[in-house]
């Protein structure tokens, strides 16, 4: 918080984080630096990579055998987890049959794939 002088009064005035949250290790790193995801799923990336939560296998998934096509925003395998942009969402039914948990894009998904990652029904 900074101070700010108006008219002989001091005014609290909040500033900005100068910094982004430290990012933990568990291929985090790597993913975040390499990975090419929309600049509205930083933060919740960031977040998740801050919280302890296992990075995701992919980022930027695609799916395709025979008629089958379905594309993820990011994919945690072992857990079955699948994070889909609104853009994706006619491919949740196919993840759905394939066995895995299908996390939407919407406010704060990060905190329903943290839920998810941890074994909680978001």
């Amino acid at each position: 918080m900074i101070k700010a002088l108006k008219g002989g009064e001091t005014l609290d005035v909040l500033q900005p984080r100068a910094t982004a949250p430290t990012v933990s290790s568990g291929g985090w790193t790597q993913r975040l630096d390499e990975a090419e995801f929309l600049e509205r799923f930083a933060q919740g990336f960031t977040y998740l990579s801050g919280c302890g939560a296992p990075a995701p296998d992919e980022i930027g998934f695609e799916h395709e055998e025979g008629d089958d096509y379905r594309a993820a925003e990011a994919l945690w395998e072992q857990f079955r987890l699948v994070f889909l942009t609104s853009a994706q969402t006619e491919c949740a039914e196919s993840w759905k049959d394939a066995g895995y948990a299908v996390i939407e894009e919407g406010e704060d998904w990060w905190l329903a794939v943290e839920l998810a990652l941890k074994g909680q029904t978001p």
